[in-house]
Parts: C-alpha cells; sequence; structure tokens
C-alpha cells in the first residue's frame, strides 16, 4: 500500500481497507508490515504524550518489563484454582518503562486507540466481524536495553481464545539498532501454545498449570525455523501480528530511547476466563462472560 495515496486526517491515515491480499497475507505468515496508521506528526506528539507520563505524571502507575513475573496459585476448600500477582515492591522502570491503558486516562491516546480506521484494520485481520479494545501498552526500549525473549502474546491473557490482534505503532524510528521485532513467519499456525516467559531471564513459567502448553525456543534458527525482521518502521507505521506468532525484539544498541505504541483489539464473542487463567485487572467480567463493558469497548462494528 502507498503512503503517498492516503489522506491524513487529525494524524490518523484515512485509507482505503486492506486489501484481499494484506489479508491472505497475514493469515499465511502470521503479520503485515509496514503499515502506515499515523502522521509523523501525530508520532512525534505521542513520544511526547510518553514523556510526560515518564518523568512528569508521577501518580501515573508505571512498571519495569523485565520485572520477574510472580503469580500466585491460590486453592480454595472446592479444589478451584485462581491466580493472582504477588505482592512486591513497587516497580521503578529502568531499562524497560512499561504504561497501561492510557486510553483510560488521556485523550489523546484514547483517539488513537479507539480510531475507526485502526480497528476497522484490526476487524479485517480477525475475520470482518466487530472488534473491542482490549488494551493499550506503551513500551520504551531505554538506550543499550537488551533484547525481548522469545514469545507469545496469548498466553499472558486471561481469554478462552487467542482471537485478538495486536498492533505495533512506531513512535520513534524503529530499526535493526535499536530493537526492531524479529518473528517466526507461519508459527501462529502450530497447534501448541507455548509458555508465558519472564522478559527479565528467558524463563518459561506456569509449568505446572499450562500442562499442554510447551516451552518456547529462544533459538528459532537453530531449530531450522526462519527468522524475519520488521527491518525499519518510520513514526507513525506499524506491523500488525497475531496472539500466537512468535516474535521478539533485538536490543537497543544507540543512545536514544525507542518507544512504541502497542493496541490489542479482540473479536466479538471472544470469552473472557479471568483470574482462572491468569491476572488481570479487575474489569467486571466473570470467567465465561464476553469481552465487552466500559474497559473493553467495542471500537468496530
Amino acid at each position: 500500500m502507498s503512503d503517498s495515496a492516503n489522506k491524513i486526517e487529525y494524524g490518523v491515515e484515512r485509507k482505503p481497507p486492506l486489501s484481499k491480499e494484506d489479508v491472505e497475507r497475514y493469515n499465511e505468515q502470521g503479520f503485515l508490515v509496514p503499515i502506515r496508521v499515523l502522521s509523523e506528526e501525530k508520532a512525534t506528539e505521542l513520544c511526547k504524550a510518553v514523556d510526560e507520563y515518564l518523568f512528569e505524571h508521577q501518580e501515573t502507575p508505571k512498571f519495569e518489563l523485565t520485572d520477574p513475573i510472580r503469580i500466585q496459585r491460590n486453592v480454595d476448600s472446592a479444589g478451584k484454582i485462581t491466580f493472582e500477582y504477588e505482592e512486591g515492591e513497587n516497580s521503578k522502570p529502568t531499562t524497560f518503562p512499561f504504561l497501561f491503558n492510557l486510553w483510560k486516562r488521556d485523550k489523546r491516546f484514547e483517539e488513537i486507540a479507539k480510531n475507526s480506521v485502526i480497528a476497522g484494520m484490526a476487524s479485517q485481520l480477525l475475520g470482518d466481524i466487530p472488534v473491542h479494545l482490549m488494551e493499550d501498552n506503551v513500551i520504551v526500549k531505554n538506550p543499550y536495553a537488551k533484547s525481548v525473549p522469545w514469545h507469545q502474546d496469548y498466553p499472558y491473557w486471561p481469554l478462552a481464545t487467542p482471537t485478538v490482534v495486536t498492533i505495533f505503532i512506531a513512535l520513534d524510528p524503529v530499526t535493526p539498532e535499536n530493537g526492531t521485532m524479529l518473528v517466526v513467519p507461519g508459527s501462529h499456525k502450530r497447534t501448541e501454545e507455548t509458555l508465558p516467559v519472564g522478559f527479565g531471564d528467558d524463563k518459561s513459567i506456569m509449568k505446572q498449570d499450562r500442562p499442554n502448553a510447551v516451552e518456547i525456543s529462544q533459538n528459532p534458527l537453530q531449530e531450522g525455523l526462519p527468522v524475519v525482521d520488521y527491518g525499519k518502521l518510520d513514526p507513525g507505521q506499524c506491523g500488525a501480528h497475531h496472539a500466537l506468532l512468535w516474535h521478539a525484539s533485538v536490543p537497543n544498541l544507540t543512545s536514544r530511547p525507542r518507544r512504541v505504541l502497542v493496541l490489542r483489539y479482540a473479536a466479538h464473542g471472544t470469552v473472557w476466563l479471568g483470574n482462572e487463567r491468569f491476572p488481570y485487572d479487575e474489569v467486571g467480567l466473570k470467567p465465561g462472560d464476553k469481552i465487552g463493558g466500559e474497559h473493553f469497548p467495542l471500537v468496530q462494528t
């Protein structure tokens, strides 16, 4: 798709829907890149907003992505198992600052997350059905931060099915020198779900509670699997990937941070499993409910 053919309004690309060939390529490979979704000016504006939250809004929760994922397993008198995050020290962002659901507190992020063009693209990739905004993440890879290990997205979510698409939007230039994405094409078609991985130590967790899941390889090339990198993304360009796609990112070898906005959209009808699968914020849903409500607004019908 040609960037020059798309008119920009309010900083968001007003483009034709993805082509049939785009969707077919996504379904075959598990990812689609590059796609222009924001103007560079809008990406710059969001970069400044991210810095406000990191350095000025001290009351805003911030996390370090590489902190250990400590999950407590609870068993009630009837033998029912649920999970919650263990209490620990407050996270202090250092190498991988992480901001969660800024759309709930900032109109600048809300207008992007709920934009009908971006949500419409997600709808196409999920099979031309209505979609809900599931969450947004801002992930900052600070100077000289290490790689992010190989993982799938779905193992970290309390959902019954991997019916979610992730939109990875560059706010800074994303390059092979500062943290480009690596993917294993077609890995979303593998039959097994992998275990969630700690981003700090590359170790699998929840082995006891996911007996049908396997450990993801931290060296796909050594196993003879193809690895492709996103290459360079200009500010405002994005990639889209399937919830089961194997992906990682390379280190930031530069002296500047690399900021990205990640949007996740879930297909209408996706079932919520809550803390019976993985800890999550309280969202007013019970295990077995369909995703929806104020925390998961319908953004494309």
